[in-house]
């Protein structure tokens, strides 16, 4: 048995054998193996012009050697050269050549393939930079196509592309405003590639001036390359008007409200657009970014120029005849015809203008619509001219100026589409004043009225258009909270704010910031010294005070609570005194009040006047929440409210 077992096993052995190890591979046949290309000292990259030199060897005899030149549009990729004779070593083969990137450029790769006879292949790139050079025409005709292609549909491109390079809307802004601020002056200088990133909020816009002139546009392009060299971003917006401590102007101005990025980019595309169809820049532009629908009117009715005088008249002798109220009425009605307050303001507007033209025709009455704030209002003037005012700047000041402005200003798309404005502006030296919407619709209406009596237009009227009242404490911290409504909506938690330009209206009164800021001190000193002091008494008399140039500096030191729970009624007594008493003596509030010297136990650093309106905003509306109406000081003790600036 075991004999018969070796037997078996040998043969297996044997018949393994046969199958396995009598299989050689032979020794002549080579193994396959790619081509080696190796760049000169392995450098794979350099600056244009630049010689590559790079060394190929195959095991087996070189097929082709082909180079290309490749970039980021394929388009412009070519073949320099295929190589396919090799008559020194047809394995190996040395390859130097000079290369230059086209003008303009930024990166371009040269790419080596080498094949052999067994049809293997190796590729290699090497990578050739060059300087950006891009000339203001290159801006100029990019900048003109895009302001193409917003006047169709109001698209704006993201991303622009000059010699094949891609730009993005914050590299190109750069360009633009060196282009733009270098044409201005008259020279063609070279431009750079600015290394400034995106703004956080391109959009962050309130800028309210139909146009802004060359001059205006410069000044911003300018401020916005200051900040974003700076900082390493641009800015969200540029501001004019009442938003800069020295307000920028012009023969065009005055400018108001935060110039928004995206705003200021469509702006430099539509100057030089201009600059590209006549060779010269414009005197101004018009200043909208956002195509949007023109607003169409509907016609309320058509009615006769006596219709209309007789009953705006009318309306205007019942309201201010002595015994009316001092508010014109919400309707009137003309002929049958009931008319809404725009309506009719626009009826007395164009009614003015008829007259004053001596045209006799019917007026077809359009229906536009009221805007934001009509009460915003600063004008300083007691009476103001019908016709032939004196000059203001580009204007003239009087009622015809004022229709006409508001005319203009709500059938243009650009700027009202539909809206009337707020106010007209006049100058006052390096200010502005505001002929509120409110104020004009009263004015139209006194005109009006006095050419019905006596068939000839008046020579100047009264600006009064305030009723008589007295507005309480109560009516006022109801205006006066709605302060953190607008801080709220003014963006996400730590990067909220106060404009300096609101103003807040109470029982028909408006109040500008500074009057906002002193009289809520002033009834947070009277809590302090008049116990019998209640929300129905009058507010205290005013003394006009302006607000601080810088109302959110705090000198790097924020204001600090007990605990850091918040602000109370005895350090708001402070606050507010110190206050008064700086305002009384300069005219102006302070930026901030000082506590780094333990002024007020247990509080540091410094308290911001935009921090002190909001802490007595929430102090007020504490009051209002709870009903508060007696025994301030005492009931308030221990009560404390967010000290919060942002």
């Amino acid at each position: 048995m075991k004999k018969k077992v070796s037997l078996w096993m040998a043969a297996c052995l044997i018949t393994s054998a046969v199958f396995t190890g009598c299989e050689k591979k032979s020794e002549d046949e080579p193994t396959l193996t790619k081509p080696v290309i190796t760049f000169k000292d392995n450098v794979k990259e350099g600056q244009s012009p630049v010689t590559i030199s790079a060394t190929i060897v195959s095991d087996f005899d070189l097929k082709s050697v082909k180079v290309e030149k490749i970039f980021t549009d394929a388009a412009n990729n070519e073949v320099v050269e295929t190589i396919t004779s090799f008559p020194n070593n047809p394995k190996e083969l040395l390859y130097e050549r000079e290369f230059t990137i086209p003008d303009g450029l930024v990166k371009m790769d040269v790419k080596i393939t080498a094949v052999n006879v067994k049809d293997l292949s190796t590729e290699v790139i090497f990578t050739v930079t060059g300087v950006i050079s891009i000339t203001q025409a290159d801006v100029v005709n990019v900048m003109a196509e895009a302001m193409a292609g917003w006047e169709v549909d109001g698209s704006f491109p993201e991303e622009f592309t000059i010699k094949g390079i891609v730009f993005t809307r914050a590299q190109m802004f750069g360009y633009a405003a060196q282009t733009l601020i270098n044409i201005n002056s008259g020279q063609t200088a070279s431009l750079s590639l600015l290394d400034i990133g995106a703004c956080s909020e391109p959009d962050l816009d309130d800028y309210t001036t139909a146009i802004i002139s060359r001059g205006a546009l410069v000044d911003a392009v300018t401020r916005q390359l200051t900040y974003g060299g700076n900082n390493g971003v641009w800015a969200n917006y540029a501001s004019f008007g009442t938003y800069q401590g020295t307000p920028y102007t012009d023969e065009h101005g005055p400018y108001q409200g935060r110039f928004g990025f995206n705003r200021a980019l469509v702006c430099l595309a539509r100057i030089l657009s201009e600059y590209s169809a006549s060779g010269s820049l414009p005197a101004t532009i018009i200043a909208d970014y956002k195509q949007i629908a023109p607003y169409a009117p509907p016609v309320a009715g058509t009615f006769t120029r006596e219709q209309l005088a007789t009953a705006i008249a009318a309306a205007y002798t019942a309201a201010f005849d002595g015994s009316g109220n001092n508010i014109m009425p919400d309707v009137i009605t003309v002929n049958g015809t009931d008319l809404s307050k725009m309506e009719y303001l626009y009826a007395a507007a164009r009614l003015l203008l008829y007259i004053n033209e001596d045209n006799s025709a019917n007026i077809a009455v359009l229906t536009y619509l009221m805007p934001e704030n009509p009460a915003n209002d600063t004008y300083d003037v007691s009476t103001i001219s019908v016709v032939n005012g004196a000059e203001n700047g580009a204007n003239t000041e009087d009622l015809i100026n004022v229709v006409n402005r508001q005319i203009a200003f709500v059938t243009n798309k650009a700027a009202g589409n539909g809206y009337f404005s707020n106010y007209v502006s006049y100058t006052r030296g390096e200010n502005a004043v505001y002929f509120s919407l409110n104020r004009t619709l009263v004015c139209l209406a006194r005109a009006i009225a006095f050419y019905v009596a006596n068939s000839t237009l008046p020579a100047t009227v009264s600006t009064e258009y305030l009723p008589p009242v007295t507005t309480t404490i109560e009516q006022f911290m109801e205006a006066y909270v709605t302060i953190l409504d607008d801080w709220e909506a003014s963006g996400e938690a730590g990067s909220r704010s106060i404009t300096n330009d609101f103003t807040k209206e109470a029982n028909y009164v408006v109040y500008t910031k500074g009057n906002c800021f002193e009289a809520a001190c002033r009834i947070i000193q009277a809590f302090d010294t008049n116990t019998e002091l209640t929300l129905n008494d009058p507010l205290p008399n005013l003394s006009d005070f302006a607000t601080s140039a810088n109302p959110t500096i705090e000198n790097s030191a924020p204001l600090t609570t007990p605990n850091d729970e918040g602000a109370e009624i005895t350090m708001l007594i402070n606050m507010v005194g110190r206050q008064l008493t700086y305002a009384s003596a300069n005219g102006s509030f302070a930026n901030q009040v000082n506590y780094t010297l333990n002024q007020a136990a247990g509080y540091g650093g410094y308290c911001s006047l935009d921090r002190g309106m909001l802490i007595i905003a929430r102090l007020f509306k504490h009051i209002l929440d709870n009903d508060i109406s007696e025994n301030f000081k005492t009931t308030l003790i221990g009560v404390k409210v967010p000290a919060d600036l942002q």
